[in-house]
């Protein structure tokens, strides 16, 4: 399940994060709720890592773009 916790959600909360999950997952599609369930269980290290890759290759993607355009 998305949000692994060890306390117990009240009822309303739950159908609240099901339905947080279920509207990510119909607007972004499945994989982007594999990698929310793979980046929270990381460490806060390996997060701004992942963080930074993400940044690096959106900078990536849009030199390669301009370059494409030119």
């Amino acid at each position: 399940m998305f949000f692994k916790r060890a306390e117990i959600l009240n009822e309303e909360q739950l159908k609240y994060e099901v339905g947080l999950i279920e509207q990510i997952q119909k607007t972004y599609g499945k994989e982007v709720i594999q990698l929310l369930e793979s980046f929270i269980s990381l460490d806060d290290t390996a997060k701004r890592k992942v963080i930074q890759y993400t940044f690096d290759m959106e900078l990536l993607q849009s030199v390669l773009n301009d370059r494409h355009l030119s």
